[in-house]
């Protein structure tokens, strides 16, 4: 091997190790920047993950709560109805009782509801069949006379004094003390 064969393998050794080195810088470089960038990308996603979850926590707050809102409503509205019902049985009830027993409740009703001058009662359409021979008598005692005409009401009278009119009407009477009559049932409920 000559001198100059032997200057150029060093110089390829020495170029050769060079490389090699490079080489391997790049390759640590490399090797480092991925797993910087791995750790980063590993984060992001924790954290996008997180906050999915979070959001996923809130949806379905949201949506339980929504459920139970539903719920409470139907409910109510079922309860509603309840009490709408039971309101409309309680008057059907009272026209449903005999005469005396009828006659008998509107009697206390218009000592209750009366003024003290004398008054006109009427009666619903409803009452046109009933006997009212005996009751007549009773509220004369009161100072009232049962009118022959009858008023658009469905079971209950109208109290009338000169321009004053009193309505016991038992709709009336039911939507007069309806909030109370509605705690009292939906307590029972």
């Amino acid at each position: 091997m000559t001198a100059k064969e032997k200057i150029l393998d060093g110089i390829k050794a020495e170029a050769a190790a060079q490389a090699a080195e490079i080489i391997s810088e790049a390759e640590n470089s490399a090797k480092a920047q991925r797993l910087e960038f791995d750790a980063k990308a590993k984060a992001q996603a924790d954290e996008i993950i997180a906050e999915a979850e979070k959001k996923a926590g809130v949806i379905a707050a949201n949506a339980e709560s929504s459920a139970a809102l539903l719920k409470r409503n139907a409910v109510l509205r079922v309860r509603s109805d309840v009490i709408g019902e039971i309101l409309k049985k309680s008057a059907e009830k009272l026209n449903g009782y005999s005469d005396e027993e009828y006659f008998a409740f509107l009697l206390s009703l218009a000592a209750k509801n009366r003024l003290p001058k004398a008054g006109i009662m009427y009666l619903g359409k409803t009452d046109a069949s009933r006997d009212t021979r005996e009751f007549k008598q009773k509220l004369s005692e009161l100072d009232i006379t049962l009118s022959e005409n009858f008023g658009d009401i469905n079971g209950g009278f109208i109290l009338k004094y000169d321009d004053i009119l009193i309505n016991c009407g038992f709709e009336a009477l039911i939507n007069e003390k309806r909030e109370r009559l509605i705690d009292a049932i939906a307590e029972k409920l």
